[in-house]
């Protein structure tokens, strides 16, 4: 679609009839990949019938009966058979057959009989696209090395790349063609919501990480503008002398790499810094910027007789000192503690940063006891059979084990809460592995809970079966929570478990097991769904690989052998 469908009568059109209208990015044809390949394939096919190019519009409907009658990959089945219930049939197919073809006791059956059949048809063509996609991605970052790339974070300061025909320009490819600073405000999985960095604005743009650019923190925030025409004559002095009366002698410091104003804080409303002990607490002994409120700190410290002049000391701290740039202390931090983005403010300007954490590990150390600080350890351990895609929970006190990497130390002597994920499937020695899974586990360990994995349900008939091999798992000493299938949940409209997994999504599925644990008594308060990985994490990740490969793979994960073992 196109803007012509973005306005206010479309936008009650949907909200009418319900409808989620959802506008892809421009600029950017990946937006819309599903409909590009589709747009690939039918030209693609189009080329071998055309023997008059110019006649492709009679093509069109004979290239989309061919798509839509043959079997897909991804999908495996073919469109038709999804969105009808049956296969195509053409002249050659009928030949021989009786024109009377299948009879049903009455419509109702067949309604019934036709969406059991297609909802089983849906069921495996997303765990056959969903597989596909999984191995497209894996294909993908391995090509274009998406590991080894630092994107945007929220505060992240960057530039925009304008597309040639936006520039307007008479020579678009020989002009910058960036523009920005823009300040990140969000991101998403490939893009970023950003906000212009030079000046207050509520106009917000949605940009693919492939358009950005990130500055450096020793840039300004001054705008970057694109001249599109020729520059204009500049008529100088018709005499050819220039005048030097009236200049006087500017003194000036370098002092931009190492220091840079900041005129407001990030607060919608800028915070007011007072300087207490001044004469009548007049105007003049307050700023709104916090590196001002530090420089003036810093010239009180030089010399205190300065309080008494409320106006030099304005007038001093408005300009970088000809000396080196403290970064706050611990006073000026406390005497700025009322401004609710101070910590965005010290991450902005360099050198404040560790200032500011240094202070905050003191007040935490001092200020809270060791109990409090104490993080719940939850495990999850992933049976043999159980995907990482159907466990989306992710935390740093939370470690996830497969039996397919290899076993790290498992030496939890703080674990509170331990989940044991296994699979839903009726074989015969899955009761001696799922043993095997429980036995492994110390005494020490007071909560262990067995759950099976969420997903598609093809016969809910072995779900008692399951119930009851979950039941004859032991636990020698401890405690052992059975949590299983066939349990009804009164919060889902009093279905079971396993239709829950079946019908609802996975993050709906492990809320479900979480109220369940919390009414037998037992708190899951580091419970976290899984969030995008923020590109700080990402780059921890890539420092932390690059350091294990350059002491030739003899990392954690190289030095522990892959069978578990606890002490």
């Amino acid at each position: 679609m196109g803007k012509e469908f973005v306005n206010q009568q479309f936008k009650q059109f949907t909200d009418m009839l319900k409808i989620e209208h959802i506008t892809t990015k421009g600029y950017d044809s990946r937006a819309n990949g599903a409909v590009e390949r589709f747009n690939k394939t039918l030209v693609h096919t189009m080329k071998k019938k055309m023997a008059v190019l110019y006649e492709w519009d009679d093509q069109i409907p004979f290239a989309v009966y061919a798509y839509n009658s043959v079997p897909h990959r991804t999908t495996g089945e073919s469109p038709m058979y999804l969105f009808q219930g049956r296969d195509p049939r053409g002249p050659l197919e009928m030949t021989g057959e009786d024109a009377v073809g299948m009879s049903y006791a009455d419509v109702d059956e067949y309604k019934n009989l036709m969406s059991q059949e297609l909802l089983k048809a849906h069921k495996i063509a997303k765990e056959h696209a969903d597989h596909e996609c999984e191995t497209y991605k894996r294909l993908f970052d391995a090509k274009h090395h998406t590991s080894d790339k630092t994107y945007p974070v929220p505060g992240s300061r960057v530039l925009v790349e304008i597309p040639a025909e936006k520039l307007g320009a008479r020579c678009p490819k020989l002009i910058n063609k960036w523009k920005g600073p823009y300040r990140v405000v969000s991101c998403s999985n490939n893009s970023a919501k950003i906000v212009p960095a030079w000046r207050r604005s509520t106009e917000t743009l949605l940009i693919p990480f492939d358009k950005l650019r990130l500055i450096p923190s020793q840039m300004g925030n001054d705008p970057i503008v694109t001249n599109k025409g020729r520059r204009a004559w500049v008529k100088g002095n018709e005499g050819g002398e220039f005048s030097l009366d009236g200049l006087s002698e500017q003194v000036t410091y370098n002092n931009d790499l190492i220091f840079r104003d900041l005129y407001t804080c990030k607060c919608p409303t800028p915070c007011r810094f007072f300087i207490p002990d001044t004469p009548k607490f007049k105007p003049g002994c307050f700023t709104t910027s916090p590196t001002q409120f530090n420089r003036m700190h810093v010239i009180l410290g030089l010399n205190p007789d300065m309080r008494s002049d409320p106006d030099a000391l304005q007038l001093l701290a408005m300009s970088p000192l000809p000396l080196k740039e403290k970064p706050p202390t611990d006073a000026v931090w406390r005497a700025m503690s009322h401004c609710a983005t101070l910590k965005l403010v010290a991450e902005d300007v360099p050198g404040w940063g560790i200032s500011y954490q240094n202070l905050y590990g003191r007040l935490v150390n001092s200020c809270l006891s060791a109990k409090l600080m104490q993080k719940e350890t939850v495990v999850i351990q992933l049976c043999p059979g159980v995907k990482s895609s159907q466990v989306p929970l992710s935390n740093t006190m939370i470690r996830k084990w497969d039996d397919d990497k290899e076993g790290e130390d498992t030496s939890m002597d703080s674990c509170s809460l331990a989940l044991i994920v296994v699979p839903f499937r009726t074989d015969e020695h899955e009761v001696e592995e799922w043993q095997a899974e429980v036995d492994q586990w110390p005494s020490d360990v007071k909560n262990l809970v067995m759950v099976t994995a969420p997903g598609a349900i093809k016969d809910f008939a072995k779900v008692p079966v399951v119930a009851q091999q979950m039941k004859e798992v032991k636990r020698k000493s401890g405690n052992l929570i059975r949590i299983t299938p066939d349990e009804l949940v009164p919060s889902q409209q009093n279905k079971s478990l396993a239709l829950v997994g079946d019908t609802r999504s996975y993050e709906t599925y492990w809320k479900t097991v979480k109220a369940m644990l919390e009414t037998l008594g037992i708190p899951w308060t580091s419970f976290e769904l899984e969030r995008e990985k923020r590109a700080a994490d990402m780059e921890k990740d890539r420092k932390s690989e690059s350091s294990t490969s350059d002491k030739g793979g003899q990392g954690p994960h190289h030095s522990v052998a892959k069978k578990r073992r606890f002490h």
